[in-house]
């Protein structure tokens, strides 16, 4: 029996079909495997949505079905920067001596407003402040807020002139220029124990980075000195030695240049992703560890001990990473809908 020959309408049916697989087949080689393309027609991957902080921000993701985590992403060297930036921060805390980065009362009085209060622990901390042994309650927690909202002088390194200090001594200053406040805030929670004083970052803005680059700020502006200068205030307060300090939690972690880098780790590690407490320890002396080390939050971490190793030792912090669920009130924007937090603590052992 002969064999028929295919329809017209069959040979053009097949032809469309081997044509389009071929055109597929080129451009998933240039494919970005992030872009909108790629997670609509990739069967392999698939995308995950996280809430992070306290905004909306939805950001998708792709999870790669491969053993190494850098092959994932053709653009990563953000997180090569912050590897390098964590190598050289803890050669530093090995290293590096004390900078002597002192700053005094009247350093604070001018340029700063400083606001003491009762602080209120979120609950969602308390799991992990159970676990760790670290009080919680009102009469255990010191709540300090600093606010830059006044204007502030910079020397331009003329004549000296005599000026009255809070002390009551005369001290000698150069002639003086007036800046604007920037506006810059930090507010935090201290928590002077025995063994295990925390301090808990709860909403910090820097002078530069609120004010935007090229604004001049004060002397003392830094998270790490502020808080230094704060912590010590009130373990001295306390009768508390300052080299007691055990814990530094960030709540609620919403920078995006460190939340990218939770993001790029947590999703190379699938299992690693959106554990509640006591979620996953980094080795500091790992990649990872070393980019955690390296972003923003970690970088005040190690300026903290690299400036005051001569109280707090030669330190190398331990980071732990865990993730909370909650909901806004109504009231807020997007309220009602589940959102989830990352929540670092670091360890100072």
């Amino acid at each position: 029996m002969a064999l028929r020959r295919p329809s017209g309408g069959l040979v053009i049916v097949l032809a469309s079909v081997l044509l389009i697989f071929s055109v597929n087949l080129k451009r998933g080689t240039n494919i970005d495997p992030l872009s909108p393309q790629h997670l609509q027609t990739s069967q392999v991957e698939k995308s995950i949505a996280v809430a992070f902080g306290q905004d909306s921000f939805i950001h998708q993701h792709t999870i790669l079905n491969i053993e190494n985590k850098h092959d994932k992403r053709q653009d990563d060297h953000f997180y090569d920067d912050a590897v390098c930036k964590g190598e050289q921060a803890l050669d530093k805390i090995m290293n590096q001596a004390p900078t002597g980065r002192v700053f005094t009362r009247q350093d604070q009085v001018d340029a700063w407003e400083v606001i003491e209060s009762r602080g209120g622990v979120p609950a969602d901390l308390y799991p992990a402040l159970r676990d760790l042994d670290i009080p919680y309650d009102q009469d255990s927690v010191k709540g300090v807020g600093t606010y830059q909202n006044k204007d502030f002088h910079t020397s331009d390194g003329q004549t000296h002139r005599e000026k009255p200090s809070i002390d009551g001594r005369r001290h000698r200053f150069n002639n003086h220029q007036t800046q604007p406040r920037t506006s810059g805030s930090y507010n935090n929670l201290f928590i002077p124990a025995s063994s295990e004083s925390t301090i808990i970052a709860m909403d910090n803005h820097s002078p530069s980075a609120h004010a935007g680059s090229g604004v001049t700020v004060p002397t003392l502006n830094r998270w790490s000195d502020v808080v230094w200068q704060n912590w010590t205030a009130i373990a001295a307060a306390s009768s508390t030695p300052p080299n007691k300090l055990r814990h530094i939690i960030h709540r609620d972690v919403f920078t995006s240049s460190s939340r990218r880098i939770m993001e790029y780790i947590e999703i190379a590690e699938k299992d690693k992703l959106d554990l509640p407490w006591p979620g996953h320890e980094y080795d500091m002396r790992s990649e990872d560890g070393k980019a955690l080390l390296g972003t923003v939050h970690g970088l005040g971490i190690a300026w903290l001990v690299i400036d005051h190793s001569d109280v707090l030792g030669r330190r190398v912090p331990v980071v732990r990473i865990w993730t909370v669920t909650w909901r806004p009130p109504p009231s807020r924007r997007g309220g009602g809908d589940r959102r989830r937090s990352r929540i670092i603590i670091w360890g100072l052992s």
